[in-house]
């Protein structure tokens, strides 16, 4: 029953949790070629729209939840200084958590507070080549257990 604009909407739009091109109505995978505007959730129009601020802010904190969650999962993380925390949930929310557990030599380290091996081993790998400084604060992070200046 439409009793609303939003169920109007909804109806006429769809509901899609996943990015679309709205001329062809097909999802997108890496690599698709775009006819129309990339779309999401309720006809929303990122290309020319994209998102407000605080959507940013909702989206983000939802994403640091869902990797810190994955984080806990290590029963070392818990004793981790903060900073290290976030080095952790970093790597989880850049590469998820299946990319995260590719790096069982610093895990290992971190496991028994090995700090400077955490360090190397973190940037002895195609993450640190891809993501360049990102990679060298966070090893310097592991290594120090301080915030960057």
């Amino acid at each position: 029953m439409i009793t609303s604009l939003e169920d109007l909407l909804q109806l006429h739009e769809g509901i899609r949790l996943y990015p679309y091109d709205d001329r062809t109505g097909k999802s997108l995978k890496e690599g698709d070629t775009l006819e129309g505007h990339l779309t999401i959730g309720v006809g929303r129009n990122l290309s020319t729209v994209g998102i407000s601020q605080k959507e940013l802010r909702v989206m983000l904190k939802s994403d640091i939840a869902h990797a810190t969650k994955s984080a806990n999962g290590y029963k070392w993380f818990d004793a981790l200084s903060d900073s290290r925390k976030a080095v952790v949930v970093s790597m989880i929310f850049c590469m998820g958590s299946s990319g995260f557990k590719k790096f069982r030599r610093m895990r290992a380290a971190i496991s028994v507070k090995d700090w400077a091996k955490a360090a190397v081993e973190l940037l002895d790998s195609k993450f640190s080549r891809d993501v360049g400084n990102r990679a060298l604060v966070l090893s310097e992070m592991l290594r120090t257990g301080e915030w960057p200046k």
